[in-house]
Order: structure tokens, then C-alpha cells, then sequence
């Protein structure tokens, strides 16, 4: 299980560089479309189609590090006022939940990845698949975080210490 985890954490750090590495060259392309725009008259009107396919895989890989590090926001206004127990069984019920959203995504999106095959965008040319991939792989990788997350609760709910949960 240590093995599954320190692999997974690899998996999240890998895509964590990548989408900071995007962001990094979305902004480097728009100053550079900015620069040759304002100052030498010419514009590339690919840039802004790059651009958009870069913040997306920015956005998605960039979710999977907050999902893996617990950072998303959680409004626990109510819950925090409820005994640990039933705190506990409030978080596996909203892990399944997401767990569920994820599995229904993770399908729909695949659905428009295969639908996709073939189809070029209009101004760059690049294959549509790459925006539906962007998806993909980051439902996924929430997906099994979520579902990881589930299990853990479930089991932290089982335990006769009370300890324990989807941390």
C-alpha cells in the first residue's frame, strides 16, 4: 500500500511540474503575442488557441495537487459542530458522492475523447483529443484520490479505537 501511495504522490508531483511548466510558457507566449502586437504590428492568432489548451492543462493538472493535498475548499461550517462519529460518516458519504461525480465524469469524457478522433481545431490544427485528454487525466487522477479517500473513511468508520478516517 506504501508502494501505491509513493507512486501516486510521484504521479501528482509529475503532473504538478508539467502544469506549472504550461503556465509558465502560456505566459511567455502571451507576452511575447503582446510584444509583437503593440510593437511590431504583426499578431499570431495561434497563440491565443495554444494558450487556452495550455491553461486548461494547467487548471486540471493543477487541481489533481490540490485534491491529492487535501487543499480544496471544504465548507465545514455545520459538520465541525456534529460528534466526530457522525463527522466521520458525513466525509465517507461526501467521498462517495465525489467518488461517484468523478466515475460519471471520467465516462462522459471519455465518450468525448473517442468522439473527438479525427477533429482538428480551426486556427492552430492541433487534434481537439488534447483538450479532452486534459480531462481525462485529471479526473482520473482526482478520481482515484477521491476513491482512496472513500475507502480509508469507511474504514476509519470500522475501527474499534474510534481513530482513524479519510485523511
Amino acid at each position: 500500500m506504501k508502494t501505491i501511495k509513493k507512486l501516486y504522490g510521484w504521479i501528482v508531483e509529475l503532473e504538478s511540474g508539467i502544469a506549472l511548466f504550461l503556465l509558465a510558457l502560456a505566459i511567455v507566449l502571451n507576452a511575447y503575442e503582446i510584444f509583437q502586437r503593440n510593437f511590431l504590428g504583426k499578431s499570431f492568432i495561434w497563440i491565443q488557441e495554444y494558450s487556452t489548451l495550455m491553461l486548461l492543462w494547467f487548471a486540471l493538472l493543477g487541481m489533481c495537487k490540490i485534491v491529492y493535498e487535501h487543499q480544496d475548499i471544504y465548507v465545514d461550517l455545520f459538520v465541525k459542530k456534529f460528534p466526530k462519529g457522525l463527522q466521520r460518516v458525513i466525509d465517507v458519504i461526501v467521498y462517495a458522492l465525489v467518488t461517484a461525480f468523478m466515475a460519471v465524469a471520467i465516462l462522459y469524457t471519455w465518450k468525448l475523447f473517442l468522439s473527438q478522433e479525427g477533429n482538428y481545431t480551426i486556427v492552430a490544427a492541433y487534434p481537439l483529443q488534447l483538450r479532452s485528454l486534459a480531462l481525462l487525466i485529471g479526473f482520473v487522477t482526482m478520481g482515484l484520490k477521491n476513491c482512496a479517500s472513500f475507502v480509508e473513511g469507511v474504514i476509519g468508520l470500522f475501527r474499534k479505537d474510534g481513530e482513524g478516517g479519510a485523511d
